[in-house]
């Protein structure tokens, strides 16, 4: 509680230091002078990566016209919307700094460079991590720099990367990109975060996806500055955090298939999911071991056992097992998290069940990846009482138990015999 008290208090100093750099008020100023002489932290200008200056860039994938589809609410169907997504590219920076959990670069000229989803909504979107402590429109608060030095590589992190959508959707995705970048950097090694390493099912995807380049692991806490340095956008991309009172909309998804078709082909090829006895079940309940989130679970799958849901815990499978269990499976229900990624390597006609807060608006990052594999995916709501994204991926809650029964209804399946 204190320490997240401290944090909190941290980022009213750094909101208070953005300002100076637009009024002249003491408050802001104070705050400035304690952000950059006390706390070590350096406020510079931000400029959107898209939009940044002289750098050697290229297209690796032209932009494209998409379709995203929303989470089908029990009782208020579905909608979609058509979505512009822009070009893939390549940015060459030379002695651009990058920490692992950060979509970010700090360039030689001192400008922090940042990854941004493009919607009319920016000034609701927040992209603070790793190096970018708290940003404004136009200025960031970037920690301390004391970065070691690398001669070159890929970047092959960003924000939320420990964590497993972020990680297969938006970073794993780049890899598709690699082989169509310049012959020069056909030798450059790919740089990846120690967290992301520490996961077995984490290493077993790279090798999937990474192909056979030399790994640098980079250590979450350490900004790195790389002599010759590639950053490859991701060509799925969603608002990494929204600001208080903010709720995700359906155009605030970027989800290309043809990234998710090669997630998926290139899993299937590797793992060779066969439908066997020995896989958990074809009814399968998705359970968490970690307290984020914590809800009435057992009370929950007391009323889905009858109907022969077997508890899996998809992050202590290895990733081919992940693979083949979702692959196996006829019928996934649990509340809204990363485990839903899996749904890329289930069957066509496969069946889900998730249960997420309302406040999470119109989130469509599991819907249209059931949509592209084909599985029949139904949501309930619930009322979460919590105003930001920070909230609602941590507190606990508690869902109707009843309302199992309407989504098992609305999926017409039945009791086990």
């Amino acid at each position: 509680m204190i320490r997240r008290q401290a944090l909190r208090l941290k980022g009213k100093v750094f909101e208070q230091a953005l300002k100076a750099a637009d009024d002249a008020s003491m408050l802001s100023g104070f705050c400035k002078f304690i952000t950059e002489r006390i706390l070590g932290h350096r406020i510079l200008p931000l400029v959107w990566m898209d939009q940044s200056g002289p750098h050697e860039r290229g297209v690796l994938s032209p932009g494209k016209e998409v379709t995203i589809y929303g989470p089908d609410v029990i009782g208020q169907g579905q909608k979609n919307t058509c979505l512009q997504l822009p070009d893939v590219a390549y940015f060459r920076f030379l002695n651009g700094r990058v920490s692992a959990r950060s979509s970010s670069v700090i360039s030689r000229d001192n400008t922090a460079l940042v990854e941004r989803f493009r919607a009319p909504e920016q000034a609701s979107f927040e992209y603070a991590s790793g190096q970018i402590a708290k940003h404004s429109s136009s200025s960031a608060v970037v920690t301390p720099d004391k970065s070691e030095v690398l001669e070159r590589g890929i970047f092959l992190g960003g924000n939320g990367s420990e964590n497993y959508y972020h990680w297969i959707v938006e970073v794993l995705t780049r890899t598709e990109f690699i082989e169509k970048l310049p012959v020069q950097f056909s030798d450059f090694p790919l740089l990846v975060g120690a967290e992301c390493m520490a996961w077995p099912s984490f290493r077993e995807s790279l090798a999937i996806y990474g192909g056979n380049r030399q790994l640098v692991v980079l250590n979450e806490a350490t900004p790195y500055t790389v002599k010759d340095l590639v950053y490859i956008t991701s060509p799925n991309n969603i608002p990494f955090n929204l600001t208080r009172g903010s709720r995700f909309q359906l155009h605030h998804f970027a989800t290309d298939g043809q990234s998710m078709r090669y997630l998926r082909d290139r899993a299937l090829a590797a793992c060779k999911p066969a439908i066997s006895d020995q896989r958990p079940g074809k009814l399968i309940f998705l359970a968490r071991r970690n307290t984020r989130r914590a809800y009435n679970e057992e009370q929950v799958f007391g009323i889905l056992q009858p109907y022969g849901f077997k508890k899996v815990y998809f992050e202590n499978l290895s990733f081919a097992d992940q693979v083949r269990t979702a692959h196996a499976a006829e019928v996934l229900a649990g509340p809204t998290g990363a485990a839903w990624t899996n749904l890329l390597f289930c069957r066509p006609g496969a069946k889900a069940l998730c249960w997420m807060a309302c406040e999470n608006g119109e989130f469509a990052a599991y819907s249209t990846i059931a949509h592209e594999a084909g599985v029949n995916m139904k949501f309930l709501q619930y009322e979460a009482g919590f105003e930001t994204t920070e909230e609602l991926y941590s507190h606990r809650y508690q869902i109707d138990e009843t309302r199992i029964y309407e989504g098992l209804q609305a999926l017409q399946i039945g009791v086990s015999e």
